[in-house]
């Protein structure tokens, strides 16, 4: 949580609530330090496919997020 700027705690059962074209248009600040995530796998009936995500830290000048204090 951030509050007046400061991080003050973290949330737990986070919820990122919006639409998410206008959160790829409010992104405003990208970091230099790319990292790929664990690969994974997405599968049916046996069948896999080899999945994988990453991008770099990001700042968005607008988003609501709900969720509880931890």
């Amino acid at each position: 949580l951030i509050e007046n700027g400061e991080i003050t705690e973290p949330l737990r059962e986070g919820n990122l609530i919006g639409n998410g074209p206008q959160v790829l248009r409010d992104i405003d600040l990208l970091g230099n330090d790319f990292a790929m995530g664990n690969p994974g796998t997405c599968g049916k009936d046996g069948q896999g496919v080899p999945v994988g995500d990453g991008q770099p830290t990001l700042r968005v000048t607008a988003m609501t997020i709900g969720g509880t204090a931890a």
